[in-house]
């Protein structure tokens, strides 16, 4: 399903636009056969799968059924199956989670007061997971959730069953970021026939400027592994970078 709207006004030298979009795609659940026989085994071993109904590249992971500190000294350690009773009981139901956003918004403004413009693109993106390798490789050695005891339980337990087949280091990746931020100015005309112009612009911009999002990793956009098809994985994966830009900008006679 995609749905969209805008909305604009102007009046003399004031201006502004709104623009939205909203995308939940439903072709992601076709897994074409032909596919599945190369891709699959790839994935499998990031803890993602190719199942008739699911989403492609869906990581399948075991439910926690309950986490009590049984000896009350503020650590939860030891984890066993149901209906055994322990500290960290492991579920024997389990979910799939996309590996890919099937939902995804953006909002567009751009408002505009006499000789100053501002633009800002905001993008959304909810619904799906990714796998947070590098949490998993240092909790399987030494982490504060191991020995803190005022990390929450919930932590306390992704460290303690991390590595294992639960996959608890499958952690929620929505996500919203501020995309885009430009800010133009439009220079006295003055100033352009000085140089040998008619009109003069100068702008200011900054690109994927912050992110917010409760993912425990570096960044919930990328993965480490681009080279192979769906595979969502972050280990240690260096996030999109940060840039801003200067640009005058001088129209001829």
């Amino acid at each position: 399903m995609r749905a969209s709207g805008s909305s604009r006004s102007s009046a003399s030298r004031r201006f502004w636009m709104v623009s939205t979009s909203l995308k939940t795609p439903a072709d992601i659940f076709a897994t074409p056969p032909r596919l599945s026989k190369y891709i699959a085994p790839l994935l499998a071993s990031f803890g993602q799968w190719i199942f008739a109904g699911q989403p492609l590249g869906a990581y399948h992971k075991l439910l926690i059924a309950s986490i009590q500190d049984l000896d009350g000294d503020g650590l939860v350690d030891g984890s066993c199956g149901e209906p055994t009773v322990c500290e960290i009981v492991v579920s024997s139901s389990s979910e799939f989670l996309p590996a890919y956003p099937p939902t995804t918004a953006s909002l567009e403004m751009s408002f505009r007061f006499g000789a100053v413009t501002l633009s800002a693109l905001l993008d959304h993106r909810r619904g799906h997971a990714m796998h947070n390798q590098i949490m998993e490789q240092r909790c399987i050695f030494r982490c504060q959730a191991l020995y803190d005891p005022s990390t929450p339980f919930a932590e306390q337990a992704e460290a303690i069953l991390a590595g294992g087949l639960t996959l608890t280091s499958v952690q929620d990746a929505t996500y919203t970021k501020l995309r885009e931020i430009s800010l133009r100015l439009e220079m006295p005309a003055s100033w352009a026939r000085m140089l040998g112009g008619s009109r003069m612009h100068v702008s200011l911009a900054g690109r994927n400027v912050a992110t917010w999002t409760d993912y425990g990793g570096l960044d919930p956009e990328t993965t480490s592994l681009p080279w192979i098809p769906l595979a969502n994985v972050d280990d240690a994966a260096p996030p999109l970078s940060r840039r801003f830009i200067a640009r005058i900008e001088l129209a001829g006679r």
